[in-house]
Formats: C-alpha cells, structure tokens, sequence
C-alpha cells in the first residue's frame, strides 16, 4: 500500500513542533538550575550543585551514546560515564583557557555562570538574554523586586541586536567547534584507555573527530559585540 504524503507531511509537521516545545522546555530548565546554583551562599553547597549539573550533562552525552553501542560490556559503559564527564569538563576548561588569552575575561560569556553560547542559540535570543540581565541584576543588588524601566529594556535589547548581528555566524562557528573538540577529546580517551572504554570504532562515526579542531577567528567586530555583555 503507498502512503498518503498528505499524513506523512502533517505527521512530520507535528514532530517538529513537538521537538521545538521540547528544547524550548530544555533550555528554560538549564536556566533554572544554573541561576539556582549561582544564588547559592554557601560555598560547599554550590560546589555540590555545581558537580551534579555537569554530571547531569554528562549523562545526556552518554545516554545518546550507549544509544548507538553493541558488543560493549556493561563496565565500559559504566566507564564512559565517569570518563566522558573528565572530558565535557576539561573541553569546557581547555576552551576557557584559549579564550582568555584572546579576549580576556570575557571568555565568561561562552562558559560562565550566568551567561553560556547555549544561549544565543535559543529562537527567543533577545528576550532570553534580557531574562538573563534581569537576574543578573536582581542578584547582584539582593533586591528580587528590582524593576527596570521599559525605556532602559529598549535600550539593552537594541544593543542586543545589533551585537547578535555580529555574534550569530562566530557562535555557530564555536558551537561546532566545541563539540567537536568535546568529541576530540573523547576519541583519545578510547585511544588512550580502550580496554576501559572500548575501541575508537565503538563510537558514532559522527563522533570520531582525529584531529583536535582549532578555534574560530575572533575578529574585530566580534571582539566589539562581545564587550556589550
């Protein structure tokens, strides 16, 4: 029997709709927990939080990696958790590092506390990020009823704007870079320990990244934009 591309259209119509409320739901969950882990005053506390969001990264990692695995024992899986998490976390080091060098502290708006490159690639960017300066603000000044102008929101989304204009090629240029250097990372590891965690050929194809990838160019308009925030 064919299939009716009438249904198979409107099917396909709904699964990508029901994708978008899904990430959409994703992202506004990632920004709870990280402004609830950067409220935290106590500093054994934070530290706490902080380890189990980046373990709750990881385990996102490699859930859709065992996805693709066969013929791998149910230690190396167990191993890949614990190792795949080193990595995430030293990419995200090793990222910070090379971006401090080239522009400073800055850098923190790619990997900091209250700002992550995640966040310019929401469809709501704007609106996201003036979400981020009102909490930043809130934060900052320990005053949670802290209003601000409608004339002073105008004002910062404009800049927002005009920076995301210059931002938006080099940000998806670094998303692919660091999951590709996430990715690097990894393959030395099978490299490396492969009776722990497995050959190299039991990753994705998609995944096995050879050689370590370099570092988008930051030109001058980047570098302007980037001072905004």
């Amino acid at each position: 029997m064919g299939k009716n591309p009438g249904f198979m259209g409107h099917s396909s119509d709904i699964a990508g709709n029901s994708h978008k409320v899904v990430k959409e739901n994703e992202y506004e969950e990632e920004d709870f927990s990280r402004l609830a882990i950067w409220q935290l005053k106590d500093s054994d506390k934070k530290y706490k939080q902080i380890d189990e969001y980046s373990q709750k990264k990881a385990k996102k990692w490699l859930e859709k990696y065992v996805d693709s695995l066969s013929g791998i024992s149910p230690k190396m899986i167990l191993n890949c958790r614990y190792t795949y998490k080193r990595t995430y976390k030293n990419a995200i080091k090793t990222t910070q590092s090379i971006l401090h060098q080239k522009i400073g502290n800055t850098y923190e708006i790619f990997h900091g506390e209250w700002l992550n490159f995640e966040d310019f690639k929401a469809t709501n960017t704007i609106e996201r990020l003036w979400k981020k300066v009102v909490e930043y603000a809130r934060t900052y000044t320990e005053n949670n009823n802290l209003s601000i102008s409608t004339e002073t929101k105008k004002s910062i989304c404009y800049d927002f704007t005009k920076c995301l204009n210059a931002l938006i090629l080099f940000i998806e240029k670094y998303d692919t870079f660091f999951h590709h250097l996430v990715y690097h990372m990894r393959y030395k590891e099978h490299i490396s320990i492969p009776d722990k965690i497995g050959q190299p050929e039991t990753m994705r194809k998609n995944e096995i990244v050879v050689k370590q990838p370099i570092i988008p160019n930051i030109t001058k308009a980047v570098r302007l934009a980037l001072t905004i925030f």
